[in-house]
């Protein structure tokens, strides 16, 4: 637990500094610049993701981001396919999920509603079947995001929710043996670039 706690630290205090030139007098500059007023959108892809795929199985998560709709709220539409060719678990996951950050201004910690949709297909636990599910529901988190100048920011997020609507093919509620009532989502090495 502590280890976890240390890596998590080294990534809000250390990394945004070292990789992105942003120091707290680069922050300054930046804000006294506006360089974020301009720029309406940004795209995000989940380094953590794409290292934990292997040669059969494929982990694609990131995010499209609507920046600047107020001075304190964007909304981003965080996306999964993930596809394991071993256990023949297939995802399909879309989210709506508007952001307030704290401050009067797009950048730090924010807190998130999440609406989310989900396409799983995957064998049932009963009948050993291969069976689809689509799911729906809401989620609350919080992360935070810190720019460069140079286009280039880099945030994590953390939230949790729970599936309140399903729709199964051909298929009881308790035999698929993939589906949970709940869900969540933990985001550390999440890069994108803003324009």
């Amino acid at each position: 637990m502590i280890k976890i706690i240390m890596v998590i630290m080294f990534f809000i205090q250390i990394l945004p500094g070292s990789l992105l030139g942003m120091h707290k007098n680069d922050a300054i500059a930046s804000e006294k610049k506006d360089s974020l007023d301009k720029k309406k959108y940004g795209v995000e892809i989940n380094m953590a993701g794409l290292l934990m795929s292997t040669s059969g199985d494929i982990w694609i998560t990131g995010t499209f981001t609507r920046f600047n709709v107020t001075n304190f709220l964007e909304i981003a539409f965080p996306y999964q396919y993930i596809n394991e060719t071993e256990t023949k678990y297939q995802a399909v996951i879309f989210d709506v999920q508007p952001r307030f950050y704290l401050k009067e201004k797009q950048e730090g910690i924010y807190l998130s509603v999440n609406f989310r949709y989900a396409n799983e297909y995957g064998k049932g636990q009963l009948s050993n079947r291969m069976r689809s599910i689509n799911r729906y529901g809401p989620a609350f988190g919080v992360g935070a995001r810190y720019f460069s100048e140079y286009g280039l920011y880099w945030g994590w997020s953390f939230y949790v929710g729970i599936y309140v609507l399903d729709r199964y093919e051909e298929l009881e509620k308790d035999e698929i043996g993939l589906t949970r009532d709940r869900y969540g989502n933990i985001e550390l090495l999440k890069f994108g670039f803003y324009f």
